[in-house]
């Protein structure tokens, strides 16, 4: 079995934030969602706690577009978190020049609110954890190839 993923989700929507706690719960491998509702709520998250993956919407009540993306990216370099944590990029436009700035400037994936689905959510989170160093773990014993 293998071992829980630990995911940090900043969003600040209910609702957005409840269909990812839904898909999340379909998933053939355990994960445990955390949420944040600001990108100054996620700093303190980000300093007493560890994760595996950060989902962040772009589009918040205190950051917007790319800053918010350099915003968290400075509170995870500074936090105790290691720093080859991926960030994942959820927003609910299709603004594909945002995706590539996103991407250019840490983001590691660019989801579309609309297309997430438990698939969609999955093949995220894999390619997120393969791409992350992580010493205690080996890639191959982890995935299963």
């Amino acid at each position: 079995m293998r071992e829980l993923i630990k995911a940090l989700v900043v969003e600040d929507s209910d609702s957005d934030y409840g269909l990812l706690e839904e898909y999340s719960k379909e998933l053939s491998f355990p994960i445990s969602l955390d949420r944040a509702s600001s990108v100054s709520e996620s700093e303190k998250k980000l300093n007493d706690n560890t994760y595996d993956i950060i989902f962040l919407d772009l589009h918040l009540d205190d950051s917007e577009g790319s800053d918010t993306v350099k915003t968290v990216k400075k509170y995870k370099e500074n936090s105790k978190i290691n720093n080859e944590t991926n960030i994942v990029v959820m927003t609910g436009t299709d603004d594909w020049a945002m995706a590539k700035e996103t991407l250019k400037i840490g983001a590691k994936d660019y989801l579309k609110k609309e297309d997430i689905d438990e698939k969609s959510l999955a093949r995220c989170i894999n390619y997120a954890m393969y791409h992350k160093v992580m010493p205690d773990r080996k890639k191959k014993g982890f995935f299963g190839f």
